[in-house]
């Protein structure tokens, strides 16, 4: 007798103790030609409730699944898709660590939400490796824990402000590097 890897365990998981919303063999809709109709139709928020259910959250498929339809979802930016759904908040976590947390960040502010787009900000600056913006990150919220809620907003005002500045700036030198 030997142990029996992953995918062998799991399928014997699943023939003995059957779970009604998984398929022992995975439908073909989780496969390339399949999946990029069903997100060409824009149906990414089922798209991702299907692999929830179909596979367990550790196993490679639901991630590379998951990766798949976020990608897609970045392209065509329709964040607005899966904007107040359960997965959302993984979306923006993929692309904060991911290091494209920008493209989101534009999606906040044309819809003025302010405070999310400063909370993404720090997210994407507490994920990321760079230690200066780290240390002013950590600086800005010990000062956001004695203060009052009118301020905190005015304050993540001033953080979208300064992230726009910082932004334009890169830009800038990126276009001055390239002439």
């Amino acid at each position: 007798m030997e142990h029996a890897n992953h995918p062998t365990r799991n399928r014997i998981i699943m023939t003995y103790f059957r779970n009604p919303t998984r398929r022992l063999i995975p439908e073909p809709v989780f496969f390339p030609p399949t999946l990029q109709k069903v997100l060409g139709m824009g149906r990414h928020k089922e798209m991702l409730d299907r692999i929830f259910h179909q596979f367990p959250l550790d196993s490679p498929e639901y991630r590379n699944l998951t990766e798949q339809v976020y990608e897609d979802v970045c392209n065509r930016t329709c964040y607005e898709v899966l904007d107040s759904t359960c997965h959302f908040g993984n979306l923006v976590f993929y692309l904060c660590r991911e290091g494209r947390w920008r493209d989101i960040y534009e999606y906040f502010k044309f819809k003025n939400r302010v405070c999310q787009a400063a909370d993404l900000y720090r997210l994407a600056m507490v994920l990321s490796k760079e230690e200066k913006e780290g240390r002013l990150l950590a600086d800005y919220l010990e000062k956001l824990e004695d203060i009052p809620q009118i301020e905190k907003e005015q304050m993540d005002r001033q953080l979208v402000m300064a992230v726009e500045d910082s932004l334009e700036k890169e830009e800038a030198e990126q276009v001055a590097t390239s002439v």
